[in-house]
């Protein structure tokens, strides 16, 4: 879980003048927290869930944030274990769950583990104006799917997610410069806990060889049935 966070705001296509503004402001600075993150669900489809803290009460004057056009960028990186599927991801958008989304790196959603790359998200999520006049907690959750593991000894494949990248990007509405400035949520390595983990069941090696034994003794028993199941027996 993370509790702190440390900020860096970046100027993009703008003049000198809009990072002075939000840099004395200090509006958007002082808002934006994550809060935790965590698989949840059961068997191989769940849903990697992301909290975002929204502290307007640090602000100096939060009602003037009214006048900023604001919207979340969220990027996660999969370990080579999972994937998240781009057609399940577009119909999320189309239902307006997101803004817009992509994936990036390996999309073959019928490679094994051990033979795919690993892959990243990015999530675009409009803010609502109005959220960020209260104090609120903003919840993400990801569809993702577990690919074919290796056999192992434990019977289960460990897989683990570090913490993602978010940016909160923010314009003034009545800009007609297109000037944006970016904020980056920036998590405290002291305040970070342990990784999230989703253990994936793979099945294990003896197993595996218990199963290669009974069916090569059933084929065996099938052919010595075939090959005698005509031969009677003369006295």
């Amino acid at each position: 879980m993370w509790r702190r966070s440390n900020h860096k705001e970046t100027n993009v296509g703008g003049k000198g003048g809009w990072r002075k503004q939000v840099e004395e402001k200090r509006d958007l600075k002082e808002i934006l927290e994550m809060d935790a993150s965590n698989v949840i669900g059961e068997g191989s489809h769940r849903r990697l869930s992301t909290s975002i803290k929204i502290q307007t009460q640090r602000a100096n004057s939060a009602s003037e944030l009214s006048s900023f056009s604001c919207q979340f960028i969220i990027l996660e990186r999969l370990p080579s274990g999972v994937f998240a599927d781009p057609f399940e991801l577009q119909h999320l958008v189309q239902r307006g769950v997101f803004r817009d989304i992509a994936v990036f790196g390996d999309t073959n959603l019928e490679l094994p583990s051990f033979l795919s790359n690993r892959s990243s998200v990015e999530i675009h999520l409009d803010v609502d104006q109005n959220i960020l006049l209260d104090p609120t907690d903003i919840k993400v959750e990801l569809p993702l799917h577990a690919r074919y593991q290796p056999l192992n000894e434990s019977g289960y494949s460990t897989v683990e997610f570090g913490a993602p990248d978010i940016l909160m990007r923010c314009s003034k509405k009545e800009n007609v410069e297109n000037q944006s400035c970016f904020v980056k949520v920036v998590n405290d390595a002291n305040s970070i806990g342990a990784d999230i983990v989703w253990k994936i069941p793979s099945g294990r090696k003896a197993h595996a060889q218990l199963v290669y034994t009974v069916d090569t003794s059933t084929w065996v028993s099938v052919i010595i049935r075939r090959r005698f199941s005509g031969v009677s027996i003369r006295r």
